[in-house]
Order: C-alpha cells, then structure tokens, then sequence
C-alpha cells in the first residue's frame, strides 16, 4: 500500500496523508472536498478527503488511466475527461458528488 501527501506549498505545511492500494498515475482535484485518481490498476477512485475513503470507484478502462482533467460541459455541467494508456479514446464521465 502507497502513501500520498499533499501538503500547503505556500506555508510548508503537511495538511494530510491518503493511503492508496495502487500506484497512482494522476490526479484532479474536483473541489476542496473530494480528489480523482487515476490509477495503474485501470481504475479511477474519487476520494473524499475529509475522511480519506473512497467514495466511488469508476472501472471502464483496461489499462493505466494517464490523464484525469475536470472540464464544465455545456450539457452535463462539471465532468472529468480522461484517457487510459494505450486507449486513444478520451472518455467523458459526470460525477454526482
């Protein structure tokens, strides 16, 4: 199991640590309450990070998810585009949060 930390880079401060069972590949911040990783297992967990647990796990790629990005849709509202390695197709999903 990893450890992840993010810290205030403005003032030096360690704010938290999360623990993940997989190596994470990238990340996105949805807000000030929850954070999108992408994963090698081909999985991408949304977190909440008030209490560090994983709130939903998304599984449509077969491969590491390389890219998570949040983007706001005219239709759908606010979205997360993403790509999987070795998947050209970039696939949009919405997050009920």
């Amino acid at each position: 199991m990893s450890k992840r930390i993010y810290w205030n880079f403005h003032k030096a401060l360690l704010l938290n640590k999360i623990k993940f069972e997989c190596r994470i590949k990238c990340l996105c911040l949805w807000d000030t309450n929850y954070l999108c990783a992408g994963c090698k297992d081909a999985k991408i967990r949304i977190i909440e990070l008030g209490n560090n647990q994983v709130i939903q796990e998304i599984t449509e790629y077969s491969k590491d998810i390389i890219c998570i990005k949040k983007i706001k849709h005219p239709k759908n509202g606010e979205c997360i585009l993403t790509q999987g390695l070795d998947e050209g197709q970039i696939k949009l999903f919405g997050i009920n949060m």
